[in-house]
């Protein structure tokens, strides 16, 4: 760790791994040779604060190949990051970085381990439990409804309007958002954002692009909605601010995955920066929700919503994307070694399923560049270029004319 001053002896003396070091252009590397156990990696400046933003990936290496496997912003309760996971035996690589990609001065990262491994049918630290009914594969205990216990996405498990389902029965009109409830402003008047069934009235959006922004207001008991839809596994950055920038509001913020009529709460965050929100995540493929509230459902005047959900393509392959008329696209590219990459749009199988354009940006301590661009040079009337890359960070942005429901995206160095 080329800006790491100070390391636990944790670090050195971690049981059941062996650790080493090396470093990736842009970020700090940190690997991990493991025969199971559970870890925990955070950032800080070693005297229990947090100066600087940072983000931490993790990923499962099974020779050339490099699965995302967690990843975590503000997990500390600050900006800095933090990641807690039982690990199965294997090679693992913690990659750090600034979360808006920008300069890193000296910080220290502490890991602490032991060297537990969930399947061995002892309780070990960082597990729930290891072996019998109700145990996953990763030593956590799966929700069981009606045991006492508010366990995985249960909401109360047992007591004064906790059903059998283990989902609060709200009572609309109380001022408290409850149960299945989308808003509860004290009322059952309608027009006023929050109907007499506790259904949001306004506000709902459908976010059909990588990148965006809007400014709104929220009513008392009310809240917005953005709905957006994953390709494949991508990274989304939801955040809140007030207008102009800093944060003088209060918002808190929910992520959930929608699947037919029902939803999931996949996680929240009230403050990271101030009393303002952001949720960062790895999502799998489907179809998702964030909602955005004033804390304790009061109003908010004037805010402002940013999202982007990128396809982090440094590993090369071909990509699934797909966009409706107007939307596009966002992938990111961490470029170690200077030299040619190679992006082409197509259906897979040499022929071209719609009219697209490849945009290259180079993106430097936040500020973006645009270095390379092509509206042909693939198959048919897809976009195909090869541009010569110095080492640092970029973002793909790939859209059309018109819809393009489906297309893979070809990234490879040459």
């Amino acid at each position: 760790f080329s800006r790491v001053q100070k390391l636990r002896a944790a670090f050195i003396d971690l049981p059941g791994a062996e650790i080493g070091r090396r470093r990736k252009a842009g970020d700090d590397l940190l690997v991990v040779q493991t025969g199971g156990g559970s870890y925990t990696v955070s950032t800080g400046d070693g005297a229990g604060g947090c100066t600087q933003d940072t983000f931490i990936k993790l990923y499962r290496v099974d020779g050339d190949a490099r699965e995302l496997v967690a990843q975590d912003d503000d997990g500390t309760g600050t900006l800095c990051a933090r990641l807690d996971r039982v690990l199965e035996a294997g090679t693992y690589e913690y990659e750090v970085h600034e979360f808006g990609r920008n300069a890193l001065a000296a910080y220290v990262i502490e890991v602490d381990g032991a060297g537990s491994a969930c399947g061995n049918g002892v309780v070990e630290p960082g597990e729930q439990c290891d072996g019998g009914a109700g145990c996953d594969a990763n030593c956590r205990l799966d929700a069981v409804c009606g045991n006492g216990i508010v366990e995985g996405d249960e909401a109360c498990d047992g007591g004064p309007n906790c059903n059998a389902a283990c989902e609060l029965d709200g009572v609309c009109g109380n001022g408290v958002v409850e149960g299945n409830e989308a808003c509860d402003d004290g009322n059952l008047l309608g027009g006023d954002g929050c109907n007499a069934l506790c259904e949001a009235e306004l506000d709902d959006y459908t976010i059909i692009t990588g990148e965006w922004g809007t400014e709104g207001a929220i009513s008392q008991g009310g809240r917005d909605s953005f709905r957006f839809t994953v390709d494949g596994m991508a990274r989304l950055t939801a955040q809140t601010s007030s207008p102009g920038g800093g944060c003088v509001v209060d918002t808190y913020m929910e992520l959930y995955r929608l699947q037919g009529n029902g939803r999931t709460r996949v996680t929240q965050n009230d403050d990271f920066n101030g009393t303002c929100s952001r949720i960062n995540r790895a999502l799998n493929a489907g179809d998702y929700e964030v909602v955005v509230t004033g804390f304790g459902n009061t109003a908010i005047a004037s805010y402002r919503f940013d999202y982007r959900l990128e396809v982090d393509v440094t590993n090369g392959g071909q990509f699934l994307g797909g966009f409706p008329q107007g939307g596009n696209d966002l992938f990111e590219l961490s470029v170690a070694v200077a030299g040619v990459w190679q992006f082409e749009t197509s259906d897979g199988e040499g022929a071209c399923p719609g009219d697209t354009e490849i945009v290259v940006f180079r993106n430097e301590d936040g500020v973006r560049t645009q270095v390379a661009a092509a509206d042909d040079g693939g198959p048919g009337a897809c976009a195909g270029l090869a541009p010569n890359l110095a080492a640092g960070y970029y973002e793909i942005l790939v859209s059309g004319p018109a819809a393009v429901p489906n297309y893979l995206l070809l990234a490879q160095p040459q």
